[in-house]
């Protein structure tokens, strides 16, 4: 595995994540994605800033309509940042105020090279799994990670429409 350092394959992929977790509601707000999802997990209740600039522009504005949108559905206002997002957009929000949360690093590799490597450890007994959605029991084990009572979740992936995985943008 290797971290990514591409800033095309990140938006890509960025695109692809935005796709397969959508949120409950998404409204496009100056190139971003403003979503929310009753405040199940961070990632459904955050701003996507992944908007193809380059280089944050100082747009205060569309940082004051997302803290509105967010207040307004009583949510505590989270902005998605990653190396896809405007480079100086999270210096600009750590101004405002903004403390980071669960940071996290996008690896990639090939699924049949890491189960052939993890041979030695594992055995054969791994193997990838690719479901259309979410089952109960990986909704549970992810809620838990993230520290929600597996009880919080008042939607389904697998059963709501608009939760389905969507086609790249």
């Amino acid at each position: 595995m290797k971290a990514l350092q591409d800033r095309s394959m990140f938006r890509l992929l960025e695109r692809l994540a935005l796709r397969t977790w959508p949120a409950q509601l998404e409204q496009p707000c100056k190139g971003w994605i403003l979503r929310a999802s009753d405040g199940v997990t961070k990632r459904a209740n955050s701003v996507w800033t992944i908007d193809g600039r380059e280089q944050w522009t100082g747009d205060e504005k569309a940082i004051a309509d997302a803290e509105a949108f967010y207040m307004s559905h009583r949510l505590t206002p989270r902005f998605h940042i990653s190396e896809a997002s405007p480079s100086g957009l999270d210096a600009c929000l750590e101004r405002r105020g903004y403390v980071k949360e669960t940071p996290s690093l996008m690896l990639t590799t090939d699924v049949s090279q890491a189960i052939r490597r993890t041979e030695p450890v594992y055995g054969n007994s791994l193997r990838a799994v690719v479901q259309p959605s979410p089952d109960a029991s990986w909704l549970e084990q992810f809620s838990t990670l993230e520290g929600f009572a597996p009880n919080s979740w008042n939607f389904t992936i697998s059963s709501s429409p608009e939760l389905r995985p969507r086609p790249p943008m």
